[in-house]
């Protein structure tokens, strides 16, 4: 197979593609630059790649190439979830003239398959069956943009980094659209690399289309959320130019999703949240708009069909309300698709590839100064991805018709449904696949305008056509309510079906510094060092949590009715380090090997390089105790942690003169690792300002010494050099509206 791509590749390439490609150059360079913009100017659109264009031969090698690296995944399929090794692998194929690379070849082929996607029409789609189609971009990069000749697969050209920071971050992504399937991150299939005969290697990726099937989309937009460089002319009314437009031409105008509002504003927080998380930014929601036609508006076709087609590739054990699950439209490209009641809205998050590193922060700084008082994309992680979910809250209409109402008569179908259906009890919000409360005033509509029989006969259609959803999504889904033997998400001790372990970058093993890696933790318990836990008796409630991660010095051993006595993980300050040696036999000897210690701090006392004197006390012990797992936090995950500090307070941490605590970076380490997580012994910000709290000691393991809320107080009110405490159980409670932590003992609720 190999061989016959290259001879197709030969044969495609003999009549001299090099000389076609001199004879362009030639003529161009003749020409001067502003006749070279004009004519770019002329040209933008789609452009067929035919002979004697100037990426003819280009193209024609990436399809040879593309051709036989999918025959290698179709002789050997996936046969399971990725491994360690699937996500590293590197399988180069040399052909005639050029050599192609494909990397993580496995790792895509299993997401290819999870979606789907079989292999021969990728394949066929990539291949030499028909030219691509070249896009030119409003964009300001130099990165060139190729559609496949069915327009359903887009490539781009990437850098070297760029490709770098996506497949570091591969395996997170991977495990991201398993808890969401309906994720609205662009699906990418493929990484490759193309090196001509001794050149430069080039970068390419390869992912579904999200303006896909385009035949009917009137308007296409790039949103970034900002002001600065986000506008293109438009193209003169009735010109066939293909023009992406930007942020500020979409001014005045709004989306119309209806009763799906809700799921797209929940979506938008997650998938943002995640790339906050991996520290990029400048990513962009593509958005383009088509009339709904007659036969695709109302509820469309088979419910049935359309929720099994919603669940189909579901294989977590999270339920379907914390996946945002909807029902997909029966259609191609579903999952970038989402029907309002006039228009039909194309939607995906794509260049998910640029870090916030030393040369975006040095850009930022830079666009603050020419451009201050005004949005620009070069902000935070942070900044941007709220930033980006404010303008989707802002520019989408808001759904009043409640469920259960109609809008032109007093009869109200949904109460008639609900009393023929009582387990189908549909409230906003609360059911227990959202997609159901979506579909079901659209499989209602019209109903009103029908004489007294015919809506007792639809009623009665509605309802067997949702009983029978229900069943299908109780065998496929495990829903709550379900009758049988599905196992609660809360009570299972099985881990999450991830595609593999997750790789912690912020995070560095002593000695060899690679990354943490380790699968994630379903339910984890964070248990303070605080008084609050005396007396507790929650001892054997913590140890049957699946991860327990604990701070500092605590010790278990004559507390374990209270604290339990098992550690998954300890977070610990390098100023704590000695405390712990001087009871060595116990955190070292005693504990299981399992444990894992990571170690924060900062300055030169943690420096690797020159050997600080902390760190090398960690090096020590790891020879110590062979099989010791010893990991610390790297530069960049200490500054991440002090600009979440920023964000969330609007204070520079050193600025103010401000000490993380221990349960800053535990909280932080819990959000990566954990998807549940239940915090024990933590107060909340207001505690310690009420007149009736109970007084206990800092720590549970030194009675009468210090009292907790005097320490808070005091730290929280000192000029500098102070922690702070009650700051950071703010930011805590926030961070609970958004994602699964409980506070217990004392419990709270966030505000």
């Amino acid at each position: 197979m190999l061989n016959a791509s290259c001879a197709f590749c030969h044969q495609v390439l003999a009549p001299s593609p090099e000389a076609g490609c001199k004879a362009i150059t030639s003529r161009s360079g003749r020409r001067g630059l502003l006749w070279r913009l004009r004519d770019k100017q002329l040209r933008l659109g789609l452009f067929e790649i035919s002979p004697g264009h100037e990426l003819h031969r280009l193209t024609c090698m990436m399809q040879a190439g593309l051709w036989a690296a999918t025959q290698v995944s179709m002789d050997h399929p996936p046969r399971g979830l990725p491994t360690e090794d699937d996500f590293s692998e590197v399988l180069t194929q040399v052909h005639k003239g050029f050599e192609l690379g494909t990397l993580a070849g496995p790792a895509f082929a299993w997401l290819r398959h999870s979606l789907g996607l079989a292999e021969e029409d990728y394949q066929a789609a990539l291949g030499p069956g028909g030219p691509y189609l070249q896009f030119l971009s409003t964009s300001k990069s130099n990165a060139s943009f190729f559609l496949s000749h069915d327009q359903r697969f887009f490539l781009k050209t990437q850098r070297r980094r760029e490709v770098r920071a996506l497949l570091a971050h591969l395996p997170r992504y991977l495990q991201h659209l398993q808890r969401h399937p309906h994720s609205l991150l662009a699906r990418l299939l493929g990484v490759h690399s193309l090196r001509v005969a001794r050149g430069k290697k080039k970068y390419f990726i390869i992912m579904q289309s999200v303006f896909y099937p385009a035949g009917r989309i009137a308007e296409r937009y790039d949103i970034k959320g900002c002001e600065v460089s986000r506008w293109v002319e438009p193209a003169p009314e009735g010109s066939p130019l293909v023009l992406v437009l930007k942020d500020l031409n979409f001014q005045g105008k709004t989306i119309d999703l209806g009763p799906q509002r809700s799921w797209l504003l929940q979506q938008m927080e997650l998938d943002t949240a995640f790339l906050r998380d991996l520290n990029l930014l400048d990513y962009s929601l593509l958005m383009a708009s088509q009339h709904l036609q007659e036969n695709e508006r109302g509820p469309g076709s088979s419910l049935v069909f359309r929720t099994a087609r919603s669940v189909q590739g579901v294989q977590s054990v999270h339920e379907p309300g914390a996946q945002n699950l909807r029902l997909l439209p029966d259609g191609p490209n579903a999952l970038h698709i989402l029907d309002g009641p006039e228009q039909r809205y194309f939607l995906g998050l794509v260049d998910l590839a640029t870090v916030y590193g030393l040369r975006k922060r040095l850009e930022y700084l830079w666009k603050a100064l020419r451009y201050p008082n005004r949005a620009f994309s070069t902000v935070s992680p942070a900044l941007y991805a709220r930033r980006l979910c404010q303008w989707v809250e802002a520019h989408t209409e808001t759904w009043s018709l409640k469920w259960g109402q109609s809008k032109s008569t007093g009869w109200c179908p949904g109460q008639a449904l609900r009393r023929v259906v009582g387990v189908l009890r549909v409230v906003p919000g609360s059911h227990p696949f959202p997609a159901l409360e979506t579909a079901a005033p659209l499989l209602l509509s019209g109903s009103h305008s029908m004489k007294a029989r015919g809506r007792l006969l639809l009623v009665i259609l509605c309802s067997a056509g949702f009983s029978a959803a229900y069943v299908l999504l109780c065998c496929w889904a495990c829903l709550p309510f379900c009758p049988g033997s599905c196992p609660g998400p809360h009570l299972s001790n099985s881990r999450p079906t991830a595609p593999g372990p997750l790789h912690f970058s912020g995070y560095s093993r002593v000695p060899d510094g690679k990354p943490l890696v380790r699968g994630p933790c379903h339910s984890c318990a964070v248990v303070s060092s605080s008084g609050q836990m005396l007396g507790s008796g929650l001892g054997s409630q913590i140890d049957g949590a699946e991860c327990v991660l604990r701070m500092n010095q605590a010790p278990t051993v004559g507390f374990e009715a209270d604290v339990g006595q098992r550690s998954t993980l300890r977070v610990i300050s390098h100023t704590t380090v000695p405390l712990l040696l001087r009871n060595y036999s116990h955190y070292f000897q005693q504990q299981p090997r399992d444990t894992l210690y990571v170690v924060w701090g900062q300055g030169r006392n943690m420096d690797r390089t020159l050997g600080g004197r902390t760190y090398r006390t960690l090096l020590q012990l790891t020879k110590m105790y062979p099989g010791l797992q010893v990991y610390t936090f790297t530069e960049r995950m200490m500054a991440y942690c002090d600009q979440v500090f920023q964000n969330e307070t609007g204070k520079n941490r050193r600025q103010s003169g401000s000490f993380l605590s221990t349960g800053w970076f535990t909280m932080i380490l819990a959000l990566e690792l954990c998807e549940e997580i239940v915090v024990y012994g933590m107060v909340s910000d207001s505690y310690c300002r009420e007149k009736s709290h109970p007084s206990v000691p800092y720590h549970y393991f030194e009675k009468g010494r210090l009292d907790e809320c005097q320490m808070y107080l005091a730290h929280e009110q000192a000029p500098r050099s102070a922690h702070r405490f009650i700051t950071e159980k703010a930011v805590f409670s926030r961070w609970a509206k958004k994602r699964p932590i409980v506070f217990a003992h004392p419990s709270w609720r966030t505000q």
